[in-house]
């Protein structure tokens, strides 16, 4: 084998064994994934246009809940940005920030990562796609279906 091929391998097995080594034990991540459905209005501005919606799914983590959400979408590109909250049934939540793309079609794709949180979600963190496809109802309300895949990281505590 080659030095530099070598080099690189000890270093990345240095990183590996550098990162499990201060992994906190404490922590325990969860998988988030599952359906969900939800319904939009959208108001059409010059150059961007801005989506409220809300929704329910099902996950193995949080089982039945709802969402909200918000965006302000660039119409040139279909690049969005925005935020969304979570709520399980028994209350407890927890707070995304979204970047999303979508298309013509309806199609969109949005990465979710976990900013806040109440209850066993105080100090959650984590990160999950949700993809979906929308169908546009009327010019100003849609409807959506897709799944949420990911994982969400809490306290072994809660």
């Amino acid at each position: 084998m080659k030095t530099i091929t070598k080099t690189i391998m000890y270093l990345q097995v240095a990183a590996l064994c550098f990162a499990t080594a201060f992994a906190d034990p404490n922590l325990k991540e969860k998988d988030f994934s599952g359906p969900i459905a939800s319904s939009e209005t959208v108001e059409f501005n010059p150059s961007t246009f801005s989506v409220d919606g809300s929704g329910t799914g099902h996950s193995k983590h949080l089982g039945q809940f709802t969402y909200t959400y918000e965006f302000e979408v660039e119409l040139s590109t279909g690049i969005g940005v925005g935020s969304a909250d979570f709520t399980a049934a028994n209350g407890d939540s927890f707070r995304t920030e979204i970047t999303a793309i979508g298309d013509p079609a309806g199609h969109v794709v949005e990465e979710h990562t976990i900013v806040g949180g109440t209850g066993r979600f105080a100090a959650a963190t984590g990160s999950f796609t949700l993809d979906r496809l929308v169908t546009w109802t009327s010019d100003t309300s849609n409807t959506s279906v897709g799944t949420v895949a990911g994982t969400i990281v809490t306290s072994k505590s809660k």
